[in-house]
């Protein structure tokens, strides 16, 4: 089962404009998807030790923040660049707090500037490789720290994951990871401007565990939590979570048939009328999924996808467009991984495809994962992408997935056809958890990492 793809969902707007909305609330801005978009690839490298990408957002000019971690293995700083509507590097900064630091997620600030979220690995703590405490960085317009807090719900284990940005500068949304009874937890939550925690919620218990990937806020204020539900060490099956703006759990749904079979709920999107678009995967079905629920959680209709040699496509993010049509963005493995777009219908029919051979040279001997995409503020979609030699590659491509010409295009087409999964619902503990907050610090330093033309090379 392929597993190497991920998407980005928005929400759709009734006019030229289009509202961008991704994983833990990555907001893209209203842009005019009619006009020409400036497509571009660029290759980020710091010439030692590797950088990494692990998620992004797109700010209100047509540019793009990524964030992620840089350096060897052994000793990793956490790692930000801001890239302007044509790819060139406006900033870029590492920051050093501990022997391991990373960047998970970044969003806009309600006070200027922005909130990133990760996690940070102090010497001796844990016996996990991302052992260590959550991290919380308040930075400015030119990526610099205003003030940094670490979050704890493990001794052993804790780490951000997500954040977004809520509605009427309402403050953030954050979901933690963290170990208990050797197993890995999710808890969702809120944050005042400054980082203080209003109310945090576990999900699950001691049988089952709710591993929460994605998180969204929906119309009505309250917010909608993708990912899997576990029962101890078995493979997970798909669910969705609904809580109000209080915090308080409202309804879970679950898909799956549970023992060795996966299913998988990887991002979820707000679409019209308060429909959910759920994406993600099936182990069963050897195929991508895209399920729509409507504001309550009862299912409309749902679709599974796989190319015309038979290839499954694991789907990670979409992007909504008008009318209710959607458009994905991933990966597959075929001969080396190739980049694939689709455009879908309203009821989820693929409209148009366009593929990709992997931007670092010429496939099988190469391979390289995406990371993110996330819709552009001047109606394009930004993919961000990990090489396996360390580099990074930001591209820009318009909404019929067009890439530079020296990019090289690849045969691939693929098909919808009607999957049978019975959405049901899911028993999931709900309950308050401690987290310990605490004030502390990273150094900052600028980084001329190298940026140029990834494709064509």
């Amino acid at each position: 089962m392929n597993r190497r793809g991920f998407f980005l969902g928005c929400v759709s707007a009734a006019t030229t404009l289009f509202l961008a909305v991704g994983p833990a609330g990555e907001t893209g801005i209203s842009g005019a998807a009619d006009e020409a978009v400036p497509v571009w690839a660029k290759r980020i490298d710091n010439m030692w030790g590797g950088v990494r990408v692990s998620g992004g957002l797109a700010d209100a000019q047509g540019g793009c923040l990524a964030v992620g971690d840089s350096g060897y293995s052994s000793n990793l700083d956490a790692w930000a660049v801001h890239l302007d509507k044509s790819g060139a590097v406006l900033d870029q900064k590492t920051y050093a707090g501990s022997q391991h630091d990373r960047l998970t997620s970044i969003c806009a600030a309600v006070d200027g500037g922005y909130l990133a979220a990760g996690w940070t690995r102090f010497k001796g703590v844990g016996l996990f490789e991302e052992g260590g405490v959550g991290l919380l960085m308040k930075l400015g317009s030119r990526l610099d720290p205003a003030w940094v807090k670490t979050f704890s719900a493990s001794p052993t284990m804790s780490r951000l994951t997500k954040i977004l940005t809520l509605a009427k500068n309402q403050g953030y949304l954050a979901v933690l990871a963290f170990e208990e009874n050797a197993l890995t937890r999710r808890a969702v939550l809120r944050l005042n401007a400054k980082g203080g925690i209003l109310w945090a919620r576990k999900l699950g218990d001691v049988e089952t565990s709710f591993q929460c990937v994605d998180a969204i806020q929906t119309p009505d204020g309250g917010f909608v939590l993708a990912g899997n539900l576990y029962k101890g060490y078995e493979s997970g099956d798909g669910c969705v979570v609904k809580i109000d703006s209080g915090g308080r759990f409202q309804w879970a749904k679950a898909f799956g048939e549970g023992g060795a079979a996966s299913e998988r709920v990887s991002s979820v999107l707000t679409m019209g009328g308060g429909d959910l678009l759920l994406i993600g995967d099936s182990y069963k079905e050897q195929a991508g999924l895209a399920l729509k629920l409507d504001p309550r959680g009862n299912l409309k209709w749902q679709n599974a996808y796989k190319d015309q040699a038979g290839f499954a496509e694991g789907l990670d993010f979409g992007i909504a467009l008008r009318g209710g049509a959607f458009a994905f963005v991933g990966s597959y493995c075929s001969n080396g991984v190739r980049i694939v777009f689709a455009r879908c219908s309203a009821t989820g029919k693929i409209l148009q495809t366009k593929s990709y051979i992997a931007f670092g040279g010429p496939a099988p001997n190469y391979y390289e994962t995406l990371v993110r995409a996330l819709p552009s503020s001047d109606g394009g979609v930004f993919i961000l992408v990990t090489e396996v030699m360390g580099d990074v590659v930001a591209a820009k491509m318009d909404l019929q997935g067009t890439l530079p010409k020296t990019c090289a295009l690849a045969a691939w087409t693929a098909s919808a056809s009607k999957s049978k999964y019975t959405l049901a619902d899911a028993p999931l503990a709900y309950t308050s958890l401690r987290v310990t907050v605490k004030a502390a610090s990273v150094k900052a330093k600028s980084v001329p990492y190298a940026s140029g033309d990834a494709c064509g090379r």
